[in-house]
């Protein structure tokens, strides 16, 4: 499996992302606050830490839900995953701060243990980026 560590400057990888029906793309796992919005044509940069990105397109689809679109994307700049990740029902009240202090932890510790809910290990194939542009629709909503 590939690390980011053997990437190169800009790669092709795979983002799944929540369609409104504006048409406005965002984070499918993260809510309000913490929610990133997706463009087309221009770069998204991650506001801490790094944005997350499937490996190969199987397993994007694997991970979208109903009313997620999966994505083709151009990512740049490579940020190392965190060892431990949020789960979801507790990465849409934790607030910046919490987040930026995850993405700092390398080994477990009792900051662990006041970040809300953490799990440690991340789904096969994921991988983080400083920035991504979407390229190329893959699987519209459903």
């Amino acid at each position: 499996m590939r690390t980011n560590a053997d990437l190169p400057y800009m790669t092709t990888c795979y983002k799944v992302v929540r369609a409104c029906s504006n048409g406005r793309l965002y984070s499918v796992s993260a809510e309000g606050h913490n929610a990133l919005r997706y463009f087309k044509t221009r770069w998204t940069k991650a506001k801490v830490g790094g944005i997350l990105v499937f490996s190969d397109p199987v397993r994007a689809r694997n991970y979208a839900r109903m009313g997620d679109a999966v994505y083709e994307c151009q990512c740049k700049r490579p940020v190392k995953l965190p060892r431990y990740r949020f789960l979801l029902l507790g990465l849409n009240s934790a607030s910046p701060e919490q987040i930026a202090k995850l993405w700092s932890i390398r080994r477990y510790s009792r900051k662990c243990e006041k970040l809300l809910t953490v799990h440690a290990g991340w789904l096969p194939g994921t991988l983080a980026f400083k920035e991504i542009k979407l390229t190329k629709l893959l699987s519209k909503p459903l």
